[in-house]
């Protein structure tokens, strides 16, 4: 965990927040993808995973990811409510994709 997410998780977030995670730019950019997969791993364990607590916990109303590319973006909105729909099938990455 970086110094700027240590400052950003302890700070506490208001009733809306904005974060935005670079660290995966700089392994995409440079191809590097032993790095961005580590990166990734790294943003998961720092910040995913604790949202999905605070999520599970009822101390967040609703988490929006939105995730740019060169082929679209990846933009989903989590409710509490949404994590009980057990019935639901995963779908492809590819589904997700709303705008090219």
């Amino acid at each position: 965990m970086t110094e700027a997410d240590r400052d950003a998780r302890q700070a506490g977030f208001g009733a809306n927040a904005l974060l935005l995670l670079d660290r995966l730019a700089a392994p995409a950019q440079a191809l590097d993808a032993p790095a961005w997969r580590a990166a990734l791993a790294a943003a998961e364990a720092d910040w995913f995973m604790p949202l999905l607590a605070a999520l599970r916990a009822g101390r967040l109303d609703g988490l929006r990811l939105t995730a740019f590319g060169d082929d679209g973006t990846f933009d989903i909105l989590l409710r509490p409510r949404d994590l009980w729909k057990v019935w639901r099938r995963p779908l492809p990455l590819p589904a997700w994709r709303l705008a090219a």
